[in-house]
């Protein structure tokens, strides 16, 4: 069910042979209130990205209603492997408002959303 103020832009599964058999889903998200988005609507979305058996990558990009970047976030593991890699960005100013956080990240400044 899509949420007031949030468009899905576009979602694609990708399938390749060097993923087989699993899929590796794309996420693009507009949303109008950034923040509010972040800190109270994103959490329950990433399960479904991130823990089916057949996924072993995903993709998601989250824009504001200009379509600039708010978060822009993917991973990849290999199948029985003991760790991911992947890479993340969040809007300046919004880190704290983020269900996820990156290694290293320090002094992040609360969210502004309540």
């Amino acid at each position: 069910m899509q949420k007031p103020g949030v468009q899905i832009v576009s979602l694609r599964i990708y399938s390749t042979a060097a993923l087989a058999p699993s899929l590796a889903p794309a996420l693009v998200l507009a949303v109008a209130r950034p923040a509010y988005f972040l800190r109270h609507q994103l959490k329950p979305i990433l399960p479904h990205l991130t823990t089916n058996e057949n996924v072993n990558a995903y993709y998601l990009r989250i824009v504001d209603g200009r379509a600039k970047p708010v978060l822009e976030w993917d991973g990849s593991s290999l199948r029985g492997a003991p760790y991911s890699e992947g890479s993340l960005y969040v809007r300046p100013g919004l880190k704290g408002c983020s269900p996820i956080t990156a290694l290293g990240w320090s002094r992040i400044p609360p969210c502004p959303s309540k």
